[in-house]
């Protein structure tokens, strides 16, 4: 078990995401349909508008045009450097879908502990909080060798072992995820750097969005 500062270890990374010709393939049809009698007319009323299919895309990206089309456009993010705690403030936002490291059937011996900068102001209780994440990480170990299901055994663990999660939903919810979690009034700072790391992640994908 090794000890790791909590803001340093947050990480989002894009584990799943369409490509612009991904989206070139289709999005232009989806948003257009309305003002189509067929829709194979496609490239003659982009014509007409003096748009490509890549501008269509951006006009999608931007909300200029049918919102809906945003919810069709799928991403994946594997997240890393969260605690037990902090991860709450994730999954509650329920229009997504998750996929959790579990603490069941896979040992938490080696998971780290994250340590929150708060603690480095007070080393004395750095130092405490380091020997009882140590000692609840030997019990949880001697509960193992004792005989005691994974399940059982991890009640006592501390609430700031890392844990992983896949976090998978539409564009849209993200976007809106993201500019909620950078609010300053009421998140916490884990919460502003997940959402900036998640946003700066999208923006190397589209960077039409920082417009946003």
């Amino acid at each position: 078990m090794k000890f790791k500062n909590h803001l340093d270890s947050i990480k989002a990374t894009i584990y799943q995401c369409p490509t612009y010709e991904d989206l070139e393939k289709y999005l232009p049809e989806f948003v257009s349909l309305t003002w189509l009698e067929k829709i194979e007319d496609i490239e003659i009323f982009l014509k007409s508008k003096n748009m490509t299919r890549r501008d269509c895309v951006d006009e999608t990206l931007l909300w200029h045009t049918l919102p809906t089309a945003l919810e069709t456009i799928h991403l994946t993010f594997f997240l890393e450097g969260l605690d037990l705690t902090n991860v709450t403030h994730v999954i509650r936002h329920r229009m997504f879908s998750f996929s959790a490291q579990s603490t069941d059937p896979v040992s938490m011996v080696n998971h780290d502990t994250l340590e929150n900068d708060a603690f480095l102001q007070h080393p004395e209780l750095r130092e405490r909080s380091r020997q009882l994440a140590i000692e609840a990480n030997k019990l949880y170990e001697d509960a193992l060798k004792a005989g005691f299901s994974f399940y059982d055994a991890r009640s006592y663990q501390p609430r700031s072992k890392e844990c992983k999660y896949f976090m998978s939903g539409n564009i849209k919810d993200f976007i809106q995820f993201i500019n909620t979690r950078l609010g300053r009034m009421n998140q916490p700072t884990s919460d502003n750097i997940l959402a900036l790391r998640m946003r700066n992640e999208i923006l190397k994908r589209f960077p039409i969005l920082e417009k946003q």
